[in-house]
């Protein structure tokens, strides 16, 4: 398992977190005995006294240091301590060395307990926990004693100096503890760099992201331009993935076999002459159903106002039931990405939202081209403005919540 084979890279740099404080604390008590001549209880109260401000930068800096990311630059801070202790001009600046190493090896053994103890299964916990603590306290005491060992050999400052090297060396160890790794899957929607250098609108370099079942707002002179791009009636620069596949050199029937359907106004395609029930129905063999009839009548019981008019030849509707129309045509191919231009807010936005929002709670993902309205902005997860060379964030109500502020965005870099 991962998190066991994290628990085994990590116990080396127990090991030397151990040490991290365990040296320093006789190569201190040494210092202040021999340096400045501190006898008896002296310098074990010095070091006492360090260990409330050692507590606070603990209590203080154990939220932030809780990755395994922080390990090593914890190390190093520890390193520097036995360094600092050893040219410190008196026993005040040593006792804040040993405070800082102190710290440091305490933040980093919790970064270390959250990394690779907190996945572990709770038959193993408990195993896994007393093995590190053991290991740590080993640390501790080889330290305690390679530091007694090296004053019998050089001088105290020198001896606490050395200390410093196995600390060093748990941080570049610590460098191979990654902890559980949380992959973030990728969008359902990746536009990159999209450009169109022609036409009556120019857009340079847009990006954006769609996950399934988000619905985006783009509103401004852009939008109607960028979804014509996305579903490849327009031609333009860049890379457009859905759900994993390159689009960027499909054509516009190629990316609709792939679940895109792009819907742009209310022009359905039903004939004028047939009626509304059997223009679905054809719509729906055309599309491969199975049983086209019964397509025809489940998209029509989405829409109330179109099922009263199922008899009626589509060339009678109204523009807001033509919309209605092709919305329901638009739900029979089964999209995975659906995206709207012109109809959620002209004169079908009272039905619009309901069936965007039916279609993002199965899974599609839905941009829609349209005025930045209190009703189109209720639908969107996010909403952007499109204009050449800017991408502007516009508010969206948060549910219960207000609007969230806008954020301007260059074109250059993705909108997130």
């Amino acid at each position: 398992m991962l998190a066991e084979r994290d628990v085994r890279a990590a116990l080396p740099v127990y090991l030397l977190t151990g040490w991290a404080a365990g040296a320093p604390l006789m190569g201190g008590l040494h210092l202040l005995t021999f340096r400045w001549n501190l006898i008896g209880a002296g310098p074990v109260r010095y070091l006492a006294w360090a260990l409330l401000p050692a507590v606070a930068l603990v209590v203080v800096g154990h939220r932030t240091a809780r990755a395994a990311q922080t390990v090593p630059w914890l190390l190093l801070a520890a390193a520097a301590a036995p360094m600092l202790m050893a040219s410190a001009p008196g026993p005040v600046l040593l006792a804040a060395g040993f405070t800082v190493a102190l710290a440091a090896a305490c933040l980093a053994v919790a970064a270390l307990d959250t990394t690779v103890l907190r996945p572990l299964p709770d038959p193993r916990h408990l195993a896994a926990a007393g093995l590190t603590c053991v290991t740590a306290a080993t640390g501790g005491l080889a330290g305690y004693g390679c530091a007694a060992a090296l004053r019998g050999t050089c001088a105290e400052g020198t001896a606490l100096t050395l200390t410093a090297l196995p600390p060093i060396l748990g941080a570049l160890l610590a460098l191979r503890v990654c902890g559980p790794q949380i992959v973030k899957p990728p969008p359902f929607l990746d536009v990159r760099a999209l450009s169109v250098p022609r036409g009556p609108v120019r857009l340079y370099r847009v990006g954006f992201r769609v996950d399934a079942g988000e619905t985006i707002l783009l509103s401004g002179t852009g939008a109607s331009v960028l979804l014509a791009a996305l579903a490849g009636h327009t031609p333009c620069k860049g890379r457009v993935a859905l759900g994993g596949a390159d689009l960027t050199a499909l054509d516009a029937g190629q990316r609709t076999t792939l679940g895109l359907c792009h819907l742009a106004g209310p022009d359905p395609r039903a004939p004028g002459g047939l009626p509304v029930a059997a223009g679905l129905a054809a719509h729906a063999r055309a599309l491969g159903h199975a049983d086209p009839g019964a397509a025809a009548h489940s998209v029509l019981d989405v829409f109330p106002p179109l099922r009263g008019l199922a008899a009626d030849p589509a060339g009678t509707l109204t523009d807001a039931q033509r919309g209605l129309l092709s919305l329901a045509e638009a739900l029979l191919t089964r999209p995975r990405l659906l995206l709207v231009d012109g109809l959620a807010g002209g004169p079908c936005a009272a039905a619009v939202p309901a069936v965007l929002r039916r279609l993002s709670a199965t899974g599609t993902a839905v941009v829609v081209a349209g005025p930045a309205a209190p009703e189109t902005l209720a639908l969107a997860c996010r909403a952007y403005t499109v204009e050449p060379g800017r991408v502007t964030e516009v508010p969206v109500p948060a549910p219960g919540g207000p609007l969230r502020p806008p954020v301007a965005r260059s074109t250059g870099g993705a909108a997130q």
